[in-house]
């Protein structure tokens, strides 16, 4: 491990470095996650409004919301894979999923108890429901969906209609230490999503910057792509600071109509996001990323268009998030609107076929030495981006 921290820090970080199979693999994950899924949040989240896509939740949620809507022109990538709710902890929040978004099934996954309510239109929607503990069904009316939805849960039911008893079963497999222990299955699905989530982020922190700003008027600040050439993405670097009371003009570089993606990596632990975006950025927001690596501390004070890759920070605030959103906590009073990332993903590399050595298929390690070898390439990030910044301050 030593001898290859040594190699990658001598060596400069370069934006068609080929990644390992192992890196490949989680960030490709990761960004089929932030794809399909409006707000993916690891730990627990609070809501006090809509969630237009679908939402993952790994710990608790409270508060309450609605999911499922739609947005004109804007939507999540489609995959029967994705939940349109999941929730790995206990559910008390009371959740309306309105099918606005017209999916083909609804699949709503909560491995701890549901005490709050839940309430569905589904319209033409199969719908399935699982709750590993005990379940609350007093808004369920599962007599409106002709036959099309089944409830289980893993040890109680409460406020069954008489109505619904032949839609709501137990099935104590679900529930702790049975076979298709519910908790347990999202458990690992979050352990997996909080290791590929780190893993994509320190990938783009890692991209060499090849955009400038110019910023001489500081409520106006221009984008530079001269540097970028022919590529189908565009690395940005700044500090958290050039968030603070600042405006960006609305960038040209990527966009819904070409395809291509931009990447603002953003340093600091702290950040308060009070910069504003300047002109329509609606056509834009699903091809941008604002990846903050460092960041334990995320504060939204101004609206934000494109996804929010934050995967180490407490989110708060009440403004407008337009895009995919990566939390460990999320604490949010404000709505979290579609589309989600749509860009270019050309920045991910894959690893030669069968090569052998740290590039080749047979080189993936066992589960167990994942986290080993994430820790160091986290070291090498952070070390790799203090470089950069004591070079542009020299440069100042």
């Amino acid at each position: 491990m030593v001898a290859l921290m040594a190699t990658a820090l001598c060596a400069p970080a370069n934006a068609t470095n080929t990644l390992t199979a192992v890196q490949y693999q989680q960030a490709t994950s990761a960004l089929r996650a932030m794809e399909t899924t409006n707000l993916i949040v690891t730990g627990n989240a609070s809501l006090s409004s809509d969630v237009e896509g679908k939402a993952y939740i790994g710990g608790d949620l409270s508060g309450g919301g609605t999911f499922g809507l739609k947005r004109a022109g804007k939507s999540a990538l489609a995959s029967s894979l994705a939940r349109t709710l999941t929730v790995g902890g206990n559910m008390s929040a009371n959740i309306n999923i309105n099918n606005d978004a017209k999916f083909s099934n609804l699949d709503i996954a909560i491995g701890g108890n549901s005490t709050g309510t839940l309430t569905i239109n589904a319209g033409s929607a199969t719908t399935s429901v699982q709750v590993g503990g005990t379940f609350n069904a007093q808004n369920l009316h599962a007599t409106n969906y002709n036959g099309s939805l089944q409830a289980r849960y893993g040890k109680t039911a409460a406020n069954v209609d008489s109505g619904d008893a032949p839609y709501v079963k137990k099935d104590s497999t679900l529930a702790s230490g049975g076979i298709h222990d519910l908790k347990a299955q999202i458990q690992a699905e979050t352990t997996n999503l909080v290791t590929n989530m780190a893993t994509l982020s320190s990938v783009l922190g890692a991209l060499t910057p090849n955009v400038t700003l110019n910023s001489a008027d500081f409520n106006n600040i221009k984008f530079n792509f001269d540097n970028v050439g022919a590529s189908s993405y565009a690395v940005l670097d700044i500090s958290s600071s050039m968030l603070s009371g600042t405006g960006f003009s609305l960038e040209s570089f990527a966009n819904a109509s070409n395809g291509k993606t931009l990447i603002i990596n953003v340093s600091g632990t702290s950040v308060n996001f009070s910069a504003g975006q300047l002109g329509d950025w609606s056509n834009t927001q699903q091809n941008i990323i604002w990846n903050f690596t460092d960041a334990t501390s995320l504060t939204v004070n101004k609206a934000i268009y494109g996804s929010v890759l934050a995967p180490k920070a407490t989110v708060t605030g009440s403004q407008q998030l337009n895009g995919s959103i990566v939390a460990k906590v999320f604490n949010y009073q404000g709505e979290v609107h579609l589309g989600t990332f749509n860009g270019n993903s050309g920045f991910l590399i894959a690893p030669p076929r069968g090569g052998g050595g740290s590039h080749g298929t047979g080189a993936v390690p066992e589960p167990s030495s994942w986290m080993t070898m994430l820790a160091g390439f986290g070291i090498i990030g952070s070390l790799i981006r203090r470089q950069r910044r004591r070079e542009r301050l020299a440069a100042a």
